[in-house]
């Protein structure tokens, strides 16, 4: 199990994330979580077959990360936990 200075330490680098002067954190927050439900409504309606509209719908997250200034690696590392279950989803969804 991870100590409490862990669970701090990771706190404290998300609140300088947000604190640091970038032209995306400027914007307003439901502004882009209106654009992330749009691209998963979109993401949901692409048909299953369809591998390269879902390939250019990867475009969004890398972009995301590229212009947000952030690290793939640390962005994988949080997403560890949910990750298994979107593969499963994934890997299962034909069959469905």
């Amino acid at each position: 199990m991870k100590s409490i200075e862990d669970h701090l330490y990771e706190l404290n680098r998300l609140q300088e994330l947000q604190q640091r002067s970038h032209w995306m954190n400027r914007l307003h927050p439901l502004g882009k979580l209106l654009v992330c439900v749009i691209y998963v409504f979109m993401v949901a309606s692409v048909d299953k077959y369809d591998l390269q509209r879902l390939i250019l719908m990867a475009v969004f997250p890398a972009f995301c990360f590229i212009v947000g200034e952030l690290s793939f690696k640390e962005g994988l590392y949080r997403m560890r936990l949910i990750l298994p279950l979107v593969i499963f989803v994934g890997i299962f969804n034909p069959f469905f």
